[in-house]
């Protein structure tokens, strides 16, 4: 009797109860919607700075794992993983994309610096 399953009592007759049986839909997997993780920010902000600013990449998301590119692809997991701050020394514009474990990714982060005159 695969997917039926005893779904009530229907009464009796006599001294005889009857149970009747409907078709069950099996049961989806509930699954919890997944979060985003949080898009890294860049500081400073983006624009013109000093030669030799450092640049720091974060993600309000706890535990997150920031990838970033400095030639202008889209990150992604095999990109380089931010471990330090990235030092602005010319032209660049750093994209950053961030990862946890039990969220989507974040949507990428695009700041591009210039060098002050």
């Amino acid at each position: 009797m695969r997917g039926r399953a005893a779904r009530g009592y229907g009464g009796g007759h006599g001294r005889r109860k009857c149970y009747y049986l409907e078709r069950v839909h099996p049961r989806k997997k509930s699954v919890a919607p997944s979060t985003k993780t949080e898009t890294p920010a860049a500081s400073p902000a983006a624009g013109a700075v000093a030669s030799g600013t450092e640049v720091t990449l974060t993600s309000a998301t706890d535990g997150a794992k920031i990838y970033y590119t400095l030639d202008g692809s889209n990150p992604t997991q095999a990109s380089t993983l931010y471990e330090a701050a990235i030092t602005v020394s010319e032209a660049v514009t750093i994209k950053a994309k961030a990862y946890a474990g039990g969220h989507t990714a974040s949507d990428t982060m695009t700041a591009a610096y210039t060098i002050q005159a």
